[in-house]
């Protein structure tokens, strides 16, 4: 009961901060919140729940004291990185709104104390970032061998050294993929 009244109050947040924004982006924004509140609010106090929630909804012109406080609490920068990645990779959303997440995170991270040692956290923000560069910018093809290549998070996770170097030269991108797909099959 008390998880219940947890994920009614979430998406009652998200409702009110996303009507403007977030409707137009992506509709079922809501549900999908229902749908993932346990895994990404689990091990959250109250306060970092609403931190969390304040950081996801934030708007990157203006980030309310809350969200930038939220970038401070490392276990809410964390559980923010990872949704991110999920719905990127996962295709469950427009991707605008892992562009607009992932953006509010890079303008904060300078605030943000992440351990040097944390390699997994500074792993996740490089794979983000380089497949929200490249990805627009690919034709259908290339698209469709990028989905191949990175079908789940692991995949993208094991592939940063290689993501670094494509990232060097972009315009060899589908040489690039053929390459993953060969050491992924390899």
């Amino acid at each position: 009961m008390i998880f219940r009244s947890v994920v009614v109050g979430f998406c009652i947040v998200v409702s009110v901060a996303a009507k403007s924004r977030y409707d137009i982006l992506v509709p079922d924004f809501e549900e999908l919140a229902k749908n993932r509140t346990d895994r990404y609010l689990d091990g959250l106090d109250k306060k970092q729940k609403e931190l969390f929630v304040e950081l996801v909804m934030a708007d990157e012109a203006t980030p309310t004291p809350k969200a930038l406080e939220a970038t401070q609490d490392l276990a809410v920068f964390k559980k923010a990185v990872k949704l991110s990645a999920d719905l990127l990779l996962e295709k469950k959303v427009d991707h605008k709104l892992v562009e607009f997440i992932v953006e509010m995170l890079h303008q904060t991270n300078n605030q943000t104390q992440v351990p040097d040692e944390d390699e997994q956290l500074q792993n996740e923000l490089l794979v983000i970032s380089k497949i929200l560069q490249k990805y627009d910018a690919l034709g259908d093809d290339e698209k469709k061998l990028a989905d191949q290549i990175f079908p789940d998070y692991a995949n993208a996770m094991f592939h940063v050294p290689q993501l670094r170097e494509w990232s060097k030269t972009p315009e060899k991108h589908t040489i690039a993929y053929f390459r993953f797909k060969h050491q992924l099959q390899g």
